[in-house]
């Protein structure tokens, strides 16, 4: 495979004019802000006591986890359905 080299500035206009590219990389970005959005809040909210827990915390920890896997989830089809052969992202 062969690369023909261009200027950063050329590069990246080049990539912008590019329809599926930018949508690609939309629904990437967008995956992945959910994603840090998502680890944010378990990484301030995730250290669950080892004492005094009640039913509903322990509830309230396993839906923030399953919310945030399916968050990843959705966030690594995304990356999962890059096709090399074509160069596109998505």
């Amino acid at each position: 495979m062969s690369f023909d080299f261009v200027a950063p500035q050329e590069f990246f206009r080049l990539l912008y004019q590019e329809s599926e590219f930018c949508d690609g990389v939309g629904k990437v970005m967008l995956a992945a802000g959910m994603l840090e959005t998502d680890l944010s809040e378990v990484i301030e909210e995730s250290v669950l006591p080892g004492h005094q827990l009640v039913d509903v915390d322990v509830h309230m920890f396993v839906s923030k986890a399953q919310n945030l896997a399916g968050d990843f989830l959705h966030f690594a089809k995304h990356v999962a359905s890059a096709d090399p052969s074509k160069n596109l992202l998505l």
